[in-house]
């Protein structure tokens, strides 16, 4: 494994830095967290997610004086608006935003993802849209003024987990139909804000972090085990963080498989 970019390495020791996750109670988004206060970070990490403090996952960090928690839906623009001052009150800039929010479908009371056009509901379908597609672009809205960096500090960092699925060359399956849609959103909503942002020295990107063993794709893990490798959302987290500490501005707008390839849209 190749070292960090220069920018990654101050931003990761700089100890006045903040990094945001959003779906940090868990996942992928608390591992994150916990690599992040472990080794990776010297900074403060704040915690967002739809519990926020009662999240029971969080409960042992929140002794860490460097862990700040911070309640959003990230489908509620009135909510990201909230959290975006709270987390202003806390800092006056955040180096890394790493938004970990999404859901598959298959949980109790929710419909799978639809394997035929037959299946699909416009309930369902507006839901993932307004999870995958509007969330990530309510946060750019209103983060990117504490995203924006002056020259003397490395770019700021706006990341969001997508998934192959989304990527419209690379359909040949067909079918989960509104997860591959709202995600092919996702991924078009990142590219256009990161044409808008570079100028204000922020980095946007879209990852897919593999398949991992978590919660959202429990229940398709029997199947997915015998065509894919697994990962387990540690696993998962680290590689997102070393795709992150190996992007430069230039790579903005982009959309980069775990391993740090890019994929086509």
């Amino acid at each position: 494994m190749s070292s960090p970019t220069p920018d990654a390495y101050a931003r990761n020791n700089d100890e006045e830095a903040c990094a945001v996750i959003v779906g940090a109670s868990r996942g992928i988004g608390l591992a994150s967290v916990k690599l992040l206060l472990d080794s990776r970070f010297k900074g403060r990490v704040v915690c967002m997610c739809r519990d926020g403090a009662t999240a029971p996952r969080l409960g042992p960090l929140l002794s860490n004086d460097r862990v700040a928690v911070v309640p959003v839906d990230i489908t509620s623009e009135a909510s990201v608006a909230e959290a975006a001052a709270a987390v202003e009150q806390l800092t006056p800039r955040v180096d890394l935003m790493l938004n970990t929010a999404g859901m598959l479908g298959g949980a109790t009371g929710k419909p799978s993802p639809e394997r035929s056009i037959r299946a699909v509901t416009s309930e369902w379908m507006v839901e993932s849209f307004l999870l995958h597609a509007v969330g990530p672009t309510l946060l750019l809205k209103h983060f990117a003024p504490l995203l924006t960096a002056r020259q003397e500090r490395p770019p700021g960092v706006f990341a969001s987990l997508s998934a192959r699925v989304g990527s419209i060359s690379d359909n040949r399956l067909g079918g989960w139909h509104s997860y591959r849609v709202s995600k092919a959103a996702h991924n078009q909503a990142l590219r256009t804000a990161a044409v808008e942002l570079a100028p204000k020295r922020i980095t946007v990107m879209a990852l897919h972090p593999g398949t991992v063993d978590t919660e959202l794709s429990a229940p398709f893990m029997q199947t997915a085990s015998k065509r894919y490798t697994i990962f387990s959302a540690e696993q998962s987290a680290s590689y997102m963080l070393d795709v992150i500490d190996h992007c430069e501005l230039a790579d903005s707008g982009g959309f980069f498989d775990w391993n740090r390839s890019p994929i086509t849209y």
